[in-house]
């Protein structure tokens, strides 16, 4: 089998706290929930109860642990189904992230 080669600029850092998330072009459903598994300035893996196609656009609410709430737009770039019906986890790049929200992205990881 061969190893993937690594693409990201960054390395993901382990980490868990909830976060909510809507699909783009938004509908009616509202915030879905869903939980961090890791994170990283450009992206965020986490597992939902609901599935998307890659490619989907996202509206993302991560509830940083000690800090205000911070909102920003992604893409999903992969989706897998979790084992056991435990519902589906996404790896999802950041697009048109503020300034702010790097940083305080950036202060959780480091801190």
């Amino acid at each position: 089998m061969q190893n993937r080669k690594e693409r990201r600029r960054f390395p993901r850092s382990r980490s868990s706290f909830p976060m909510r998330y809507r699909l783009i072009p938004v509908g009616t459903e509202g915030y879905l929930h869903a939980s961090v598994e890791d994170l990283s300035p450009d992206g965020v893996r986490f597992r939902c109860a609901g599935t998307m196609r890659p490619r989907t656009g996202l509206l993302l609410e991560l509830q940083l642990p000690g800090a205000q709430a911070v909102r920003t737009f992604g893409r999903a770039t992969w989706v897998r189904e979790l084992p056991g019906r435990d519902g589906f986890e996404v790896g999802g790049r950041f697009v048109d992230q503020s300034t702010s929200t790097r940083r305080a992205i950036e202060q959780h990881i480091g801190g």
